[in-house]
């Protein structure tokens, strides 16, 4: 599965609003891997990604509905 990480988060407000963000030491420690794969997931557009400045920064609420395979179908209707 891919994602096109590139479309997320253009407006800051909605990264402030999202939630908490993982760094990419955190989201390796959760899944457990190197944090150097969570790099290359990164790289190849694989996991979903918020790009501030030159760091990468993972919502949690975005990982989470990647994890459970929902991150296609976006945020759940309200």
């Amino acid at each position: 599965m891919t994602f096109d990480a590139g479309r997320l988060d253009r407006d800051p407000a909605s990264v402030i609003d999202a939630g908490p963000l993982l760094t990419a030491e955190q989201l390796a420690a959760r899944w457990q891997i190197p944090t150097g794969h969570v790099y290359r997931l990164t790289r190849e557009r694989k996991i979903p990604v918020v790009r501030l400045g030159r760091y990468y920064r993972y919502r949690v609420d975005a990982i989470e509905r990647f994890e459970t395979g929902d991150l296609l179908r976006g945020p759940a209707a309200a």
